[in-house]
């Protein structure tokens, strides 16, 4: 394969390492993919399609992969990932963190921030009937760059701000609140300044999405067909944050490991370019399907994010300059 230009929408039989080769300098907005976890259990579903990577060879044959994304990213494109660990024998396993590392120190990707994403509770990894261990419901999303400074606009992705945090905007406003607060750390903040109406709150670092994001009726003419239904898929909501948040209309976005085409899906729903690779046939298949249902919003429009996160974020209104030491 020789391309010279980024290449047209659409999901390619392909490996992650040899498409991603193939694929032009600096040509990349983002690529936001989740990679096949480790040790995936033999005689599921989805090792019928994949083969599985040792917990000791995972960060030697994820890192050429890594270095080839990061020539293929522009210089202000980013590179998410979400990963999670897997319990073996009673211990969590560190592969993911030694890939962190890794990815670090030896590509020279910069981490731009760790986030999380908050899932719908999982079985216990362990013996349920003990009661010995509690209920895995948060995986890492990594963010990465080749800068220190990336593409990205939280205008896009701000939160409705909390009930106590409007009134203060409100008494402001009125000038019933001003002067100084002195915060425990020493820092002093500028009331007028710290409850301005930006129009939301920046979000948190984490995103609660649930896989009940209308996936029913493409499942349904997957089922219909013949074809698997991924046991691996992360929500469209998920995706919806990041590309909403790193990405403008017609920016370009790259899945290197597509599964069931949750990221072009969500890219192509939202007006983004969209491409991605994946070694089985029978999920490229159902990666068209899925496609071929999507209609397309070019949502760009500013966008309140309050059904994305925990009921009750976090306040992020102070700015680095409203501190005063």
């Amino acid at each position: 394969m020789n391309i010279t230009e980024v290449p047209k929408n659409g999901v390619y039989l392909a490996d992650a390492l040899t498409f991603s080769k193939s694929l032009p300098n600096d040509s990349l907005d983002l690529v936001l993919t989740s990679p096949p976890y480790a040790d995936i259990k033999v005689g599921s579903n989805i090792s019928k399609e994949y083969k599985s990577i040792k917990l000791s060879e995972y960060v030697e044959w994820f890192l050429p992969i890594a270095d080839e994304i990061k020539r293929a990213l522009k210089p202000n494109g980013s590179f998410v990932l979400n990963i999670d660990t897997l319990t073996k024998d009673g211990d969590r396993q560190l592969y993911i963190f030694d890939l962190l590392l890794a990815l670090v120190r030896r590509t020279g990707l910069h981490l731009i921030q760790d986030a999380f994403y908050i899932k719908p509770p999982a079985i216990p990894a362990g013996s349920v009937s003990k009661y010995t261990r509690l209920k895995p419901s948060v995986e890492y999303v990594w963010w990465f760059s080749k800068t220190k400074l990336p593409k990205a606009n939280a205008h896009k992705v701000l939160m409705q701000y909390s009930n106590s945090f409007a009134k203060k905007i409100r008494d402001v406003s009125r000038k019933h609140l001003t002067g100084m607060r002195y915060m425990p750390s020493g820092h002093s903040l500028k009331t007028e300044r710290i409850c301005k109406d930006h129009g939301g709150s920046i979000p948190v670092n984490y995103v609660y999405a649930s896989m009940n994001d209308g996936s029913q009726e493409y499942m349904e003419e997957w089922k219909k067909r013949g074809l698997d239904v991924h046991p691996a898929r992360y929500p469209e909501m998920l995706c919806d944050f990041w590309l909403l948040f790193l990405t403008e209309p017609s920016d370009v976005v790259f899945d290197p490991f597509t599964g069931s085409g949750t990221t072009l899906s969500s890219a192509k729903r939202l007006g983004r370019r969209y491409i991605g690779c994946d070694i089985s046939k029978m999920f490229i298949e159902a990666t068209q399907i899925r496609l071929g249902m999507v209609r397309e919003h070019r949502l760009d429009m500013d966008m309140k994010l309050d059904e994305f996160v925990m009921e009750t974020p976090i306040e992020t209104e102070v700015a680095e300059d409203d501190i005063e030491h």
